[in-house]
């Protein structure tokens, strides 16, 4: 079986391939333009990842409410947002500008999430505490 340090060492080498754009793509691109590429992609996708992880968050703090219609609503609003973005954005620009698509619709589903949330929970939990009291 493997000790603690074995699991460790494994998932340090495992994260760190993962989180090193270079490690990646050289993985899978042997031709410096499209490594290069590669790396200004992944690093464009990523921009707003962290805001895509509130709205995973509250998306999910909705469903655990019961309010799964707000949140099934939350979630197709960001994947038409992609949709469209994807469609929309190298019309409008060139084609690179489809890699903007996502940290886009990451950031602007992520406000609306959030307020909607922020609405949802005030009333949820006046609701609760009307039912306790």
């Amino acid at each position: 079986m493997y000790s603690e340090a074995d699991v460790c060492v494994y998932h340090r080498h495992v994260s760190a391939f993962l989180a090193d754009p270079g490690l990646f793509c050289g993985a899978v691109h042997f031709r410096w333009g499209g490594f290069r590429f590669s790396i200004r992609a992944i690093h464009i996708v990523t921009l707003m990842i962290i805001p895509l992880g509130f709205q995973y968050v509250f998306v999910d703090g909705l469903t655990a409410m019961a309010k799964t219609k707000e949140a099934l609503m939350l979630s197709v609003f960001r994947k038409c947002l992609y949709a469209a973005g994807c469609v929309v954005l190298p019309m409008l620009f060139t084609a690179e500008a489809a890699f903007y698509t996502e940290p886009l619709a990451d950031i602007v589903s992520a406000t609306v999430t959030t307020t909607v949330f922020l609405l949802v929970i005030n009333k949820h939990l006046r609701m609760r505490q009307a039912v306790t009291v």
